[in-house]
């Protein structure tokens, strides 16, 4: 237990930390999830185990919830409990604030604030302490709604804890691309952060590893691909060096190996030529720079175009979160600082299972390591908590847009371009 101005956090189980109170009154619920670090707790809130994970609750037990108006709430709202947060329009009836007491006092991430009605209201890292008219236990958490008008009401459940204890262990940023480039040659973002060589246009570039010495393409390859050729003056460079081809043309090279844009390429981003034709498999958009991904993790093709899908099933990756595809604009997730929730363990954690991560993963490119509450590792993309659907095959997606908080985790370029 962590206790302010107390040495390092001891593990301790929810049952304990919860009292007997709680203990007897969740009995029913699924085992209750151990859990490795705590906030400061004042000694009106305490911590109780629901079907989804542990929540903060009331002295009762009651579970606790935030508001958060629209999208401008995700996140920290520090300092703004005044004008975030508050429940307004039918709210008051029936999430009434969660009172604190008139000599309660601040504690930790736990501030006083002044609620609607004037009196003294409980919040949590500057967001209002909500309570639900019909949780009648606890361990209830029917006042959960992601799909409100007005802004989606939350239990306060696991981010809490990330976001106040364990530091998420982020990747390193990738290295700058090279400066050292052939005349007309850039060099191009391609999918899942990876970046690659391409023509001026940027159309990719591409080398053959199979056919005559040093994986010249000649005759009839030359119908469908087209040299990437050389000036006349050109001078070889570190691993780029000019060939002199028996025509008299002269040609770039990457490592000894001929450079090609493969003409089907329709649009630029596109890799085509390395799944045409019976010799695709010979042909290698040239790569600039690898981004890492997990052992864990792959990419998979369903409606919405390519995901990532957990390699040893195929499955689909989700996060929680809107369905709205925020894909493309959640690069301001920062520790600690999340995206959706994390609090996904018992009942939700059969349906959804974690994208769990061995116990020394490292953080890399775009992938993240969290530390779930009971001690486990879990992989996140950008700072998102991944998961699995337990019903779905490979391909499908039948999560997403269930509860309206799932979404489908879409591999971050909307080009075919497909880089190994």
């Amino acid at each position: 237990m962590r206790r302010q101005g107390w040495g390092k956090p001891t593990r301790f189980s929810l049952s304990i930390a919860a009292g007997l109170f709680a203990l007897a009154a969740i009995a029913g619920l699924a085992q209750a999830v151990e859990i490795v670090t705590r906030p400061v707790l004042p000694a009106e809130v305490t911590i109780v185990d629901t079907p989804n994970g542990p929540v903060l609750a009331t002295k009762d037990g009651m579970t606790l919830y935030k508001t958060f108006p629209h999208m401008a709430g995700w996140g920290h709202a520090k300092d703004q409990a005044e004008v975030v947060g508050q429940c307004v329009y039918q709210c008051p009836t029936e999430y009434p604030p969660y009172k604190a007491s008139a000599d309660a006092k601040p504690v930790g991430d736990f501030t006083i604030v002044k609620a609607a009605d004037g009196g003294r209201q409980w919040a949590y890292k500057g967001v209002a302490l909500l309570t639900f008219k019909y949780d009648v236990k606890p361990g209830n958490t029917i006042g959960e709604d992601t799909y409100a008008f007005n802004g989606p009401r939350v239990p306060v459940g696991e981010a809490a804890w990330v976001e106040s204890e364990i530091a998420p262990q982020q990747p390193a940023p990738p290295p700058p691309p090279t400066k050292m480039l052939p005349p007309g040659m850039i060099v191009q973002g391609g999918i899942s952060g990876n970046r690659f060589y391409a023509d001026a246009a940027g159309y990719t570039l591409y080398t053959y590893d199979a056919g005559a010495k040093g994986g010249a393409c000649t005759g009839m390859c030359l119908v469908g691909w087209k040299p990437f050729a050389a000036g006349a003056l050109s001078r070889g460079m570190g691993d780029w060096g000019v060939l002199s081809n028996e025509d008299g043309t002269r040609q770039w090279a990457y490592k000894g190996k001929p450079i090609y844009r493969f003409l089907a390429d329709a649009h630029p981003g596109e890799a085509m030529g390395e799944t045409t034709g019976e010799t695709a498999s010979n042909w290698h958009a040239l790569i600039e720079y690898q981004a890492p991904l997990p052992r864990e993790v792959t990419i998979g093709l369903t409606k919405y175009g390519p995901v990532y899908t957990e390699k040893k099933t195929g499955k689909t990756l989700y996060f929680q979160g809107f369905n709205h595809r925020p894909y493309q604009n959640v690069g301001f997730n920062h520790a600690p600082h999340l995206y959706g929730t994390i609090n996904c363990y018992n009942e939700c954690e059969k349906s959804y299972p974690p994208l769990l991560a061995p116990a020394n993963a490292q953080a890399a490119g775009e992938w993240w390591v969290l530390t779930r509450v009971d001690g486990k590792k879990q992989w996140a993309w950008r700072g998102i908590p991944l998961y699995t659907y337990a019903t779905d095959k490979p391909g499908e997606t039948n999560a997403t847009g269930r509860n309206h908080i799932w979404t489908e985790v879409i591999a971050n370029n909307p080009s075919p371009l497909r880089l190994q």
